[in-house]
C-alpha cells in the first residue's frame, strides 16, 4: 500500500424540500410577527381617523344633528387657522435651526 492513498468521497447531499406553492407556508411567520403591529395599528391609529373624519361631518350635539361640511367651511374661513399655519410655519422655520 505504498505510494497508494485511499480517498473516500463525501455523501451525497440530500435533495431540497420541494418548493411549496402555498401563500400561507411561505409568508406565515412574517405574518404572523406582523399581526400585533397591525393590530395596534388599526386599533390605535386609522379607526381613531377614520372615526374623527367621520364625526366632523355632525354637529356638537352627537350624530343626530348632520352638518355636512359646515364645520369646514367654517374652519377654513376663520382667521383662526391662518394664524395656527403662520405660527406652524415658523416653528418648523425657526426651530431646527437652533
Amino acid at each position: 500500500m505504498s505510494g497508494a492513498s485511499i480517498s473516500a468521497e463525501p455523501p451525497p447531499a440530500a435533495a431540497p424540500p420541494p418548493p411549496s406553492d402555498s401563500w400561507w407556508s411561505r409568508n406565515g411567520v412574517a405574518l404572523l410577527f406582523l399581526l400585533p403591529a397591525i393590530v395596534f395599528l388599526g386599533v390605535w391609529v386609522v379607526y381613531p381617523a377614520i372615526y374623527t373624519f367621520f364625526r366632523s361631518f355632525f354637529g356638537q350635539s352627537g350624530f343626530d344633528n348632520f352638518v355636512g361640511i359646515d364645520n369646514y367651511k367654517t374652519l377654513f374661513t376663520s382667521d383662526l387657522l391662518l394664524t395656527a399655519i403662520k405660527n406652524n410655519a415658523i416653528w418648523v422655520a425657526v426651530v431646527p435651526r437652533s
